[in-house]
């Protein structure tokens, strides 16, 4: 699915400001986000919050669950920037420079990955006849050593049917 994007017109605050409140929700979840922004005692913090709450509002209103979403990525760019003059001793100015961002955010959807069990940490070796196996699984909270089910086999084999049990 592509990612939903949101965009803002001008907004007044500098680009390095907002940039700070945007690295602390980058790639966290839509929940989460709101939660954080609503009590960063920033003005950036308010400004992304009122960004991402009409969002969260238009995803209810699609019958869309808001902890299926997270930000993907936050682009801050810089936008016009207003020059001013400040008027000085003996005929001199200085420059006021009042800097505007752009802000696009990306929602997406998470995705569920099914871990799959890693095998490839145990070692192949055979256990000869009588002998109990203890491989790089077994430690003392798990029982200790077991009885080799099948004599002969590779141990990776013999931690596959383990694996199953628990």
């Amino acid at each position: 699915m592509e990612p939903i994007i949101i965009k803002s017109s001008s907004i007044s605050i500098s680009p390095q400001k907002m940039n700070l409140v945007a690295g602390i929700i980058r790639r966290k979840d839509l929940d989460y986000s709101l939660k954080t922004l609503e009590f960063l005692p920033k003005k950036g913090g308010r400004i992304l919050h009122k960004l991402l709450q009409g969002a969260a509002k238009n995803l209810e209103k699609s019958q869309e669950s808001l902890s299926n979403f997270y930000l993907s990525k936050i682009e801050v760019n810089q936008g016009k920037t207003q020059k001013r003059a400040i008027y000085r001793a003996k005929g001199r100015t200085n420059r006021i420079r009042k800097r505007s961002s752009l802000i696009n955010l990306y929602l997406s959807k998470k995705e569920v990955v099914a871990k799959k069990y890693n095998l490839n940490r145990f070692k192949l070796k055979l256990v000869p006849p009588g002998q109990k196996f203890c491989g790089n699984y077994d430690y003392a909270g798990k029982g200790g050593c077991r009885e080799a089910e099948e004599i002969g086999k590779p141990a990776r084999q013999r931690a596959e049917v383990q694996a199953q049990d628990y």
